[in-house]
This record gives C-alpha cells, structure tokens and sequence, in this order.
C-alpha cells in the first residue's frame, strides 16, 4: 500500500480507525501505525502528532489486552526517536496506565540492540562552502546515505520477479513464432 500511497497520507485513516468501537479494527491500526513509525519514522505523523498520540495513549485502557501491547508498542517506537518528550505529548493518562507505558519502554530498551555508530566527519566545518577548480560548490552539509526500508526492498525483489516472468514469457513468444517460420528465407543483416 506504501508503493501506490505515502505513509503520511495513510496514517489519518489510521487514526480514524483507533475511534472504532470494533476491537480488531483497533488492532489492525495500531499495528499498522507501529510499522510505520517503526519504519518511516515521525513523518508518518504529519502536523497530528499531539492528537494522535493523545488517541494511541487512550488505547492502553482498552480492555483487549491485543489492543493494549499494540498501542504500548507504538508508543514505544515513538520514545525510541523522540525519547521522554514522549510523556509530553500524550499528556494526563490514568496512573495505571503510565505505569504499564513506563515498565513496557523500561522492557523494550534492554532488548532493543545499541543504535549504530555515527560517523565522525573528517572536515572541521562541514556547512563551509568553497569553490573547486571546476567552479562548482563543494562542502554544505554532509549528505546522508540512502537506505531502502524494507517495504521497499521486497518491492524490488517483486519487480525483479515480474521483470523475469515477462523476459521468460516474452522468449517463448519469440521461439513460438521462429517456429513456424523457415530461418533459411530470413534476410542477413551485414554487420560493419
């Protein structure tokens, strides 16, 4: 669905969905939201994070304990990029609540492996603009590798399945039709 729509586009819907009276609706778009935070971070949120995460925290009261670890889980992925602002901005949840969020993050954070290491810039003022021997601006802020997300690698993978069934079928045409033809009358084409 993240090939045809943007995740920030999706995950109002999502909300809309936490509103539901139907449980496993709830469900599904908690966990969906927590894939998208989990893989495209806090974009997902466009300018709703305040009500959206006032709406995920509402959830951890639900009665269905599939509901409370989903909306615990997503919220949790939200401390992992933004940390205690967290507490901020979900605001005043009930005491039980805020306990069951806290003993979950304190949980998550032991199993969680250490983020990977920053590389140290080897400039001393990386945001220096010069001009180079062909006149072009070197230097301004690094540029930060591009990194498929894993939607996006089984994409790949998908179109490089297809691609090789069209090649496939596209040689079996082609053999098909050199079959009912004699090569002896084909024209040679002289090559220089």
């Amino acid at each position: 669905m993240y090939s045809v729509h943007s995740s920030g586009k999706v995950f109002p819907y999502l909300l809309e969905g936490l509103r539901s009276t139907n449980g496993r609706q709830r469900l599904g778009c908690l966990l969906e939201m927590d894939h998208l935070i989990q893989h495209f971070g806090m974009s997902v949120f466009l300018n709703q994070i305040g009500p959206a995460m006032k709406e995920m925290a509402r959830q951890i009261s639900d009665r269905d304990s599939s509901v409370r670890d989903a909306a615990l889980n997503a919220i949790t992925q939200v401390y992992f990029i933004k940390g205690e602002n967290v507490h901020r901005m979900i605001g005043q949840i009930p005491e039980k609540d805020l306990s069951l969020l806290k003993e979950r993050i304190k949980r998550a954070s032991k199993s969680r492996p250490p983020p990977p290491p920053v590389a140290q810039s080897t400039t001393t003022n990386p945001h220096r603009i010069t001009m180079g021997a062909s006149g072009s601006k070197e230097g301004g802020a690094p540029k930060r590798k591009r990194t498929d997300s894993p939607p996006e690698q089984a994409l790949g993978a998908r179109r490089a399945k297809k691609l090789k069934l069209i090649i496939e079928l596209l040689e079996d045409m082609i053999k098909e039709e050199n079959e009912g033809m004699d090569m002896s009358k084909m024209p040679v084409v002289a090559s220089e």
